[in-house]
């Protein structure tokens, strides 16, 4: 497989958030990136051992 770090890491969009938890200031970290598939094929291809490896 070729694996380009930076392209994949520059994919990825990212955000910190404050929100209170149980009374207390919480933080919230959310990552999001986008596939060109179908929900279906992505799920397989996180829930699929032989596609995770």
């Amino acid at each position: 497989m070729d694996l380009h770090v930076d392209s994949q890491l520059a994919a990825v969009e990212r955000s910190v958030s404050s929100l209170e938890r149980d009374g207390q200031p919480a933080r919230a970290v959310t990552l999001a990136r986008s596939y060109a598939t179908t929900v279906e094929d992505l799920w397989d291809a996180v829930t699929t051992a032989d596609r995770i490896a």
